[in-house]
């Protein structure tokens, strides 16, 4: 009675070790990790079985059983030296001949186990005290060397990956460690060590370390993702229905009631296998979105940090462009002035087309260190008091000798009132917007004229740059304040330009607090492009968001 209530459990540790290695290798049967290690859980499971089946059987039986207990046990240490080897890399493969090798002494007790009596040389049973026990043969010492090297040699190849891992990869490796360490020395001290010396009062204990082992997985599962939850929930309630189902139908009382069971088992079946490959097909499909989501972290770093080695680029190239372009303007400026003496007029127009392409180019290299400085968030703003109307007609002035070349007239409309308008803002910051906005107007402006107005609306005031020039279509109008766009078909007029100038204008306006954008009619019926700045201060979160945003 005492045996009987010791085995009582081991027929539902020897299922919960099946399933559980089942669950683990289906969990991706492509992996070598899953393969070994629920191959190693799976003999545990079949061990267990064997060594229930060893003590209810007579004596007739119980030979087989006791070679089936000790071959199963070789295949436990030697799929968990299998996995050592492999974890964590999940496409880690095992050459043949390696395989071939490790697979060999197993091969080998098989033989000597089932066809001879060199590892076990017989089967001891006494009726009057139910005591069961072997006599070992003269190789029984290969078992126990093969046993103990393999799996030492395995725990050391776990705990060298262990001490060099970090983050999920560590805490997995920790649970396995914990879970397979407590299993191997509880049952190589049951089921090993002390029959070696004779004692086998505590053969029937070994398969009860799989209340260690499964609950230590468990948690690993659930909280760690060792093998995926969701797969292994759902596998485990479908084979968990379909045994009760089949428990049912066996035990039936009836043919009907074993015919509806039968049924509905055959049903269930059918829509669990259908389940779980659904969950397995989501489950890849995510695992897929994961391998995609940081590949694409990674290209996007990359991009940033290519765009930060073009933006130093930019800002270097640009600083050492300006020096030579300022000399080549200014020299050109003192010969068509006339320092030098006098200009024959073929030189003259030679001389302008020079200081002319200088002048575009300074342009342009100051719009590309005005984007490295936003882009890196060096744009320094210094407020001070600002007359608008001052800011306007200086900016007007610098244009003015192109205006004259193009016949395009410049034209203020601004009350007496207004001109008087003052604001706490960076001057030379705002005379750069005027000026690219009063040099947009003229660049896209063959004939007529630009109209300027400023007025006072509320607490803003609001400066208008309207002209006469090529227009603008609504798709155009969407992402003219984009880096790098121009409107369609400005080429004709002017190929020159850089596409940064209305960016540069938006960012600046934005740093004061302010709003710009354009209206048109449509194209070839002109432009209207509008600044509007706060009166007074602008307020430091408007600054704030404007830096946080570069």
């Amino acid at each position: 009675m005492i045996l009987d209530l010791r085995l009582i459990f081991l027929p539902l540790l020897s299922f919960l070790s099946l399933l559980f290695g089942i669950f683990i290798y289906s969990r991706n049967r492509k992996s070598l990790i899953n393969l070994f290690y629920g191959l190693a859980v799976l003999n545990i499971g079949l061990w267990s079985l064997g060594i229930f089946m060893f003590f209810i059987y007579d004596l007739s039986q119980m030979r087989f059983w006791s070679n089936f207990v000790y071959f199963t046990g070789s295949f436990i240490v030697t799929s968990f030296f299998m996995f050592a080897i492999v974890f964590p890399n999940e496409r880690a493969t095992i050459r043949f001949s390696l395989l071939a090798l490790i697979l060999s002494p197993n091969l080998l007790f098989f033989y000597l186990l089932f066809f001879t009596n060199t590892l076990i040389k017989d089967v001891l049973f006494d009726p009057a005290i139910g005591s069961r026990s072997f006599e070992f043969g003269p190789l029984y010492f290969l078992y126990w060397a093969h046993f103990i090297l393999t799996l030492i040699t395995a725990f050391l190849m776990l705990l060298k990956k262990y001490r060099v891992s970090a983050g999920i990869e560590e805490v997995r490796l920790r649970y396995i460690l914990l879970a397979s360490a407590v299993t191997a020395i509880f049952n190589t001290t049951t089921n090993l060590i002390l029959p070696t010396f004779g004692n086998f009062n505590y053969f029937w204990l070994g398969p009860y370390s799989t209340f260690i082992l499964v609950p230590v997985l468990a948690i690993a599962i659930v909280r760690y993702q060792l093998f995926d939850v969701r797969v292994v929930a759902t596998e485990f309630l479908t084979f968990a229905i379909w045994i009760f189902l089949l428990a049912r139908t066996l035990l039936a009382q009836s043919l009907q009631e074993r015919i509806i069971d039968g049924g509905l088992l055959a049903f269930l079946i059918v829509l669990g296998i259908l389940l779980i490959r659904s969950v397995r097909k989501e489950v890849k499909q995510r695992e897929q979105l994961e391998l995609l989501t940081k590949d694409l972290q990674i290209a996007n770093a990359r991009l940033k940090e290519l765009d930060d080695l073009k933006t130093d680029f930019i800002s270097i190239a640009s600083h050492q462009l300006r020096t030579p372009l300022t000399a080549i303007k200014g020299y050109s400026s003192m010969i068509l002035e006339g320092t030098y003496g006098e200009t024959p007029v073929t030189v003259r127009g030679v001389v302008d087309k020079i200081f002319q392409s200088a002048q575009r180019l300074i342009f342009i290299v100051n719009d590309l260190l005005d984007v490295s400085r936003i882009e890196q968030g060096r744009m320094q703003l210094m407020f001070e008091e600002v007359k608008v109307f001052n800011a306007l007609k200086d900016a007007a002035d610098e244009l003015k000798f192109t205006a004259d070349r193009k016949n395009v007239a410049i034209e203020f409309k601004v009350s007496v009132d207004d001109a008087e308008t003052k604001i706490k803002a960076d001057y030379g910051k705002i005379r750069q917007v005027f000026i690219n906005l009063i040099d947009n107007a003229l660049k896209y402006t063959p004939e007529g004229f630009i109209k300027i107005s400023l007025e006072r609306k509320k607490d803003n005031v609001v400066v208008a740059v309207r002209d006469s020039g090529i227009g603008l279509s609504e798709d155009t109008i969407q992402k003219l304040f984009q880096k790098f766009s121009r409107a369609r078909g400005v080429t004709k007029f002017r190929a020159d330009g850089s596409g940064l100038g209305l960016y540069i204008v938006r960012e600046i306006v934005k740093a004061h607090g302010g709003e710009v954008w354009v209206e048109s009619q449509g194209e070839g019926k002109g432009s209207q492009f509008y600044v509007s700045l706060p009166l007074h201060n602008p307020s430091a979160e408007a600054v704030q968001q404007f830096v946080e945003g570069m």
